[in-house]
């Protein structure tokens, strides 16, 4: 479906989800358009290397050491624990453990770049 389909609320959102993009992977505008939703989903389909997987093991492990065993007091609320606490890790595991994630979405997108390329221009080889 193209933009001029579109009504102006999801162009709107579409506008601001391709800004965020285009903010969030540089390179994604030296693809085509066209190409740039399936570079993204195969970018995310990357594995993980040795360090992104430390970090996010580590990440994990520091977000762990900061919650708290919820007592088994009777007359406790344990929903309301259990709530706070995941109120207060998601938060911190998105700020150490994002990273991670993002670096490995942008090595993938790199990839894609390259093969686009390479597909686009067969005769050059690229340093």
């Amino acid at each position: 479906m193209g933009m001029d389909k579109l009504e102006p609320r999801d162009k709107l959102s579409a506008n601001l989800r391709q800004e965020l993009l285009n903010r969030i992977f540089p390179r994604l505008a030296e693809l085509p358009p066209v190409h740039r939703e399936d570079a993204l989903k195969k970018a995310r389909a990357t594995p993980f290397d040795l360090m992104e997987s430390i970090g996010i093991g580590g990440a994990a492990a520091l977000v762990a050491g900061f919650l708290q065993a919820v007592p088994l007091d009777p007359d406790g609320n344990f929903l309301e624990a259990y709530l706070d606490q995941f109120c207060f890790t998601l938060p911190l595991l998105l700020v150490t453990a994002g990273p991670f994630f993002l670096r490995r979405a942008r090595r993938g997108l790199d990839s894609q770049i390259e093969c686009y390329r390479k597909k686009r221009e067969p005769g050059k080889t690229t340093p």
